[in-house]
């Protein structure tokens, strides 16, 4: 399996530990289940707008989602 090096912040590093402990998780399988649960939402989050944008209800429904996604995708 392919190794990653990355950088957090030592407050993110001690939460993201206490939440692997508590899932009974080792840091690596909590950190690419974390990752494959994010990548799912993604995931599901373009298929819906895929969706609605070949069927949206109006053009007024259409620009609110556009708002909603943008908001969505800055998290």
């Amino acid at each position: 399996m392919p190794r990653i090096l990355i950088s957090l912040d030592t407050g993110f590093l001690q939460a993201m530990d206490r939440a692997a402990l508590r899932s009974a998780m080792s840091r690596s399988a909590f950190v690419r289940d974390s990752i494959r649960h994010d990548l799912a939402v993604v995931h599901t989050r373009e298929l819906e707008r895929e969706g609605y944008l070949r069927h949206p209800d109006s053009d007024d429904d259409l620009q609110g989602w556009e708002q909603v996604a943008a908001k969505c995708w800055k998290d």
